[in-house]
């Protein structure tokens, strides 16, 4: 009996310890992750043309124009790769990038009956779309509910026809927007992550058009719509968690010259400073048929850029030793412009009294960097995508003639800094960068007098510059 009641007493102590033996850890969602996600998107773009934007009246009703909108459905599949951080208990902030090709497109035909001769069709295609985009979610064990908000980019090809002549235009175009929307994972495994998501897209407005072709000949006839797609995509996702090194034990090393600490976290912060460089003005032939802004046969010239510029940055550095790694997303108000008056010399065909001026309103980035740490000084470079509004304003005191526009360019920036750990979470900077905005069409129906010239004037403009910028940044955590 009494061997009985001490084996009973033992078996009692062995499952009181295993009941109470601490629950196994939460899973960890800080680290890197990568992966691949697919679905489907439905939305819609309006087609709109401006009063006298399609002197055929082929495409839309002349003089008045009109507009319509067009359904979009199709499928979408890509990648994306990102980095979250449990900062504050159960949650989470992070970065994230995605790239989609789509197959998301849109067909109408006969939209203005009896307004519109002939039997015309309006295709449209979104080839693909990008984001860059932060993270807020919330964390209970294996669970994660997230939202995103962020920049979205994409190009839209559209193709335009009517047996009548037959006349056909199109043109592909990088639109810049933003993306909005949220999702749900599950960790499957240690490190492989389920999903679903949602976001809501707008690409944001674009102008096409300029000058159609009749049986394969340019037709001197502007013919100018805009287009502003707006969908919705639900994709499901798979992505792979990369372990986190901080939650490996470390072996014991020699300590290293460095502060391993300094530079690894979240940051956020203030610049400002000034840019400088130059924009291509070109005209191809027939380009202005008015003769206010450039010669009949086409022609270019180089317009100097300067103004000062200021802005906020925030990113994540993720340090290796000495070398640190990071991403970072920028957002600067520009006064960066440039002015310019009778361009062309006499006798080119341009009345005297033109005036070309163009503003960089806004710039944006998002750019890998890499760079070195020695203690509390870190030198690093970087390279991304880039992408900026432009305004630009033509005028003629001596034919009255006035045209103008705002477009989104998109193009890529590289530079360099460095930067000095001067507190703990106080961060001094000294950066250079480069900024290519890529080409870009503009110009459609000008006025003469405040009425619009049935003659195209079709322009680019090819904005590249630099700047210095001082920075102010403050690094969350220790």
């Amino acid at each position: 009996m009494k061997r009985f009641l001490l084996a009973a007493f033992a078996a009692s102590l062995a499952g009181t310890s295993a009941l109470a033996a601490p629950p196994a850890p939460a899973f960890n969602w800080t680290g890197f992750y990568a992966g691949v996600n697919g679905g489907g998107g439905w939305g819609h773009t309006p087609y709109s043309w401006p009063t006298d934007g399609d002197g055929f009246a082929v495409f839309a009703p002349f003089p008045g124009g009109g507009s319509f909108k067009q359904n979009l459905n199709g499928a979408a599949a890509g990648g994306h790769v990102g980095y979250n951080s449990q900062l504050y208990g159960n949650w989470i902030w992070g970065m994230e990038a995605s790239l989609d090709w789509s197959n998301i497109k849109g067909f109408s035909a006969n939209e203005f009956p009896g307004a519109v001769v002939g039997g015309s069709t309006y295709h449209t295609k979104l080839e693909w779309f990008g984001t860059v985009t932060s993270r807020l979610g919330y964390a209970w064990d294996n669970w994660l509910v997230y939202g995103r908000f962020g920049t979205a980019a994409g190009e839209v090809r559209t193709s335009l026809s009517n047996p009548l002549g037959p006349i056909t235009e199109g043109e592909r175009k990088d639109h810049l927007g933003l993306a909005i929307g949220g999702g749900i994972e599950y960790a499957i495994a240690r490190n492989w992550i389920f999903g679903v998501e949602y976001n809501y897209y707008d690409l944001g407005g674009q102008r096409y058009g300029g000058v159609p072709r009749v049986g394969g000949a340019s037709a001197a006839v502007s013919s100018e719509y805009h287009l502003d797609p707006r969908f919705s995509v639900v994709t499901a996702r798979l992505s792979y968690k990369f372990d986190d090194p901080r939650s490996v034990a470390a072996m014991p090393v020699k300590a290293p010259v460095y502060s391993t600490n300094v530079w690894q976290g979240s940051y956020g912060g203030v610049h400002a400073g000034w840019g400088w460089g130059d924009t291509l003005y070109l005209w191809p032939f027939v380009g202005d048929t008015t003769g206010s802004f450039a010669p009949i046969v086409g022609g270019s010239f180089r317009q100097n850029l300067e103004g000062g510029l200021a802005g906020l940055h925030t990113g994540y550095n993720y340090q290796m030793g000495a070398w640190v790694l990071g991403l970072e997303g920028s957002l600067d108000w520009s006064g960066i412009k440039g002015s310019s008056a009778n361009a062309f010399a006499a006798g080119l065909g341009v009345a005297p009294g033109a005036a070309y001026k163009a503003d960089v309103r806004w710039l944006a980035s998002v750019t890998p960097r890499i760079g070195y740490a020695a203690n509390n000084w870190l030198v690093y470079a970087k390279a991304g995508l880039a992408g900026g509004e432009v305004r630009t304003r033509l005028t003629n005191s001596t034919t009255a003639g006035a045209t103008g526009q705002d477009n989104d360019h998109i193009g890529w920036t590289a530079g360099a800094g460095i930067e000095y750990a001067w507190k703990p979470n106080w961060i001094l900077g000294l950066e250079y960068d480069f900024y290519d905005l890529g080409d870009q069409r503009y110009g459609g129906v000008p006025t003469i007098g405040g009425a619009p010239v049935l003659t195209p004037n079709e322009y680019h403009l090819d904005p590249k510059f630099s700047t210095v910028l001082a920075r102010l940044t403050y690094k969350f955590g220790n």
